[in-house]
């Protein structure tokens, strides 16, 4: 139960019109029966119109997504993941199972996407790019997505016995590789 405050009546998150970092906090508030709003902002109008001010908008860090809740800006994918599971009440409240959940976030967000699919991104050699997301494919991404492979509960989810943060940030990192969107990484990886 959400208790730290009253229920929002007003949430908006901030992202461009793709699933991406926003997606498990969406998904999140879908899931716990929670209207926000679903600001797709256009990259063009981000360059040109919030990216310049985006301090002043509450966001310090500076990129999307960013979500306002009564008018307080929260920024960073994980927490706004975070306080949408916790306000959805998908979030668990055992400290240990948090934790599982919260190890589980950093080793899609920062093994997997950060270390190993981000460096591939925006190589303008093809042939270098091909190579490097050859060896991703082959060698890279293989273990680590058999090492998150063995999380999965009898259950069917990766921490408890119903879904958390960490199963819909998997869930999205899964449905990305398998749409084939990765040039030279095969969809059925």
């Amino acid at each position: 139960a959400f208790t730290t405050m009253d229920k929002p009546t007003s949430i908006k998150i901030a992202y461009f019109p793709m699933p991406g970092a926003a997606e498990p906090a969406r998904l999140a508030l879908v899931l716990g029966g929670i209207a926000f709003e679903d600001e797709r902002v256009p990259f063009k109008q981000w360059q040109e119109e919030l990216k310049p001010k985006i301090v002043e908008l509450g966001n310090p860090y500076g990129p999307m997504p960013f979500m306002s809740v009564d008018g307080k800006v929260i920024a960073q994918s994980q927490a706004i993941g975070i306080f949408c599971a916790k306000l959805a009440g998908i979030h668990p409240a055992d400290p240990y199972e948090c934790a599982k959940v919260d190890a589980l976030l950093q080793f899609i967000g920062q093994d997997i996407r950060d270390r190993k699919i981000t460096p591939t991104m925006g190589i303008k050699d093809a042939d270098e790019q091909a190579a490097k997301r050859k060896k991703l494919s082959e060698e890279d991404l293989p273990p680590l997505l058999a090492t998150l492979e063995s999380f999965v509960q009898p259950s069917g989810f990766l921490v408890g016995g119903s879904a958390t943060l960490a199963d819909l940030t998997a869930y999205v990192l899964l449905n990305y590789i398998g749409t084939g969107t990765l040039d030279g990484v095969p969809a059925e990886l």
